[in-house]
């Protein structure tokens, strides 16, 4: 399993994320961050044509679910779909936590997030606070056409 986390996660905490599951017995995951391969302040295009090069299927962890855009700017999470890239974005309350809260929300979620690296390419799914812990369910694209709210059964 390929994984690429953006900037979301800083950077060493996506390396002891790497480092962490990289111990499992089966030794599947690989994890590494978007500034290991690209420039910051790559485009969203950029990173979507970066990951469809490589040979191995890559899933994305983002926090690039944002209401605030520059016109005209599709969203990471609308194009990860028409892309077929499967994603797996922060929540925006999840975003503001520091980044030890999003490193343990990915190890409570590692069950779910390797059930989403292993569905359909192009799915999207989101990690939220939830209780105690936390919860990945898959999101999908809204049937209204509005595109900054969580689909049907995701609380914002």
């Amino acid at each position: 399993m390929n994984w690429l986390f953006d900037e979301c996660m800083p950077p060493t905490w996506s390396q002891a994320f790497a480092d962490l599951v990289v111990r499992r017995k089966d030794n599947t995951i690989e994890a590494c961050h978007l500034l290991d391969h690209l420039k910051s302040g790559t485009g969203d295009d950029g990173v979507l044509q970066w990951i469809q090069s490589q040979p191995r299927h890559v899933m994305l962890i983002s926090g690039d679910n944002s209401r605030k855009t520059r016109v005209g700017d599709p969203r990471m999470h609308l194009l990860s779909v028409t892309n077929k890239v499967t994603a797996v974005f922060l929540s925006p309350k999840l975003c503001q936590y520091s980044g030890f809260e999003k490193f343990r929300a990915l190890i409570y979620c590692l069950p779910q997030l390797e059930q989403a690296y292993d569905g359909p390419v192009g799915d999207r799914y989101r990690i939220e606070p939830h209780g105690t812990g936390y919860k990945c369910a898959p999101w999908p694209l809204p049937s209204t056409g509005a595109a900054d709210r969580p689909g049907p059964g995701v609380s914002s």
